[in-house]
């Protein structure tokens, strides 16, 4: 048995600990079979020959479960706040102003940030790579709706509301998955890079509400126009 310790801040930290057993083989050929197992603390984990087996496991599934539905009904709330608040212009920072493309990922970059800061203090900082799969989630999501919609519209020629919907719904389901499976790898990134992208988005969601750049991605295809659009009566 081997185990390896690292002091980070003052605490132990056990970054893994292998193990190898021998086991003969009953009624068969094969003298031995050799298993590694390796335990990931950071997830009370225990992995052999390439699978897991997670006591953590069952903790980052719940989380998981509940970040997609979560953000499923506050994305499609976020498609209305801007107009149930009455036209307020703070609400609009995250809120959907017009219908364009990039106003609708609005509706999967705010709950998914909002589940990431929620995550990372219920799981995130025992978890390496949290921030880090957090942020691959949320880009598959973000790119999904724009390749997707922008390929079917440009075959089909014209967009439908059911599909647009469908399309969020399933970019949410895509990017959790993503974010799932990359929390139980051996992934790893720098999560300075990691916030400072997550912030780079955020100011481009608020501040290209106010200030969009005049391309079909800012483009309200029913009103024909950018930025914030008021319907009051």
């Amino acid at each position: 048995m081997t185990c390896v310790l690292s002091r980070e801040k003052n605490n132990f930290i056990y970054i893994f600990s292998s193990f190898t057993a021998y086991f003969k083989a009953v009624n068969s050929n094969v003298t031995a079979t050799r298993v590694v197992i390796r335990i990931n603390p950071y997830l009370h984990s225990y992995k052999y020959n390439g699978g897991i087996i997670m006591k953590g496991k069952k903790s980052i599934l719940k989380f998981e479960i509940f970040s997609t539905i979560f953000t499923m009904i506050l994305g499609t709330l976020l498609h209305f706040t801007f107009e149930w608040s009455n036209y307020n212009s703070f609400v609009a920072l995250f809120s959907a102003v017009n219908e364009s493309t990039w106003e609708h990922l609005k509706l999967l970059f705010f709950p998914l940030l909002l589940t990431t800061i929620i995550g990372y203090f219920y799981i995130g900082k025992n978890i390496p790579n949290f921030i880090c799969s957090k942020l691959i989630g949320i880009l598959t999501a973000i790119f999904f709706t724009i390749i997707f919609f922008y390929t079917y519209t440009g075959i089909i020629g014209n967009n439908f509301a059911f599909i647009d919907i469908s399309i969020f719904f399933v970019a949410v389901l895509l990017g959790e998955y993503i974010t799932y499976k990359f929390l139980l790898s051996d992934f790893s990134c720098n999560k300075k890079i990691s916030i400072i992208i997550l912030a780079v988005l955020l100011i481009c969601f608020t501040s290209f509400t106010y200030i969009p750049p005049k391309i079909g991605l800012f483009k309200d295809p029913v009103k024909n126009s950018f930025g914030i659009i008021k319907n009051k009566k």
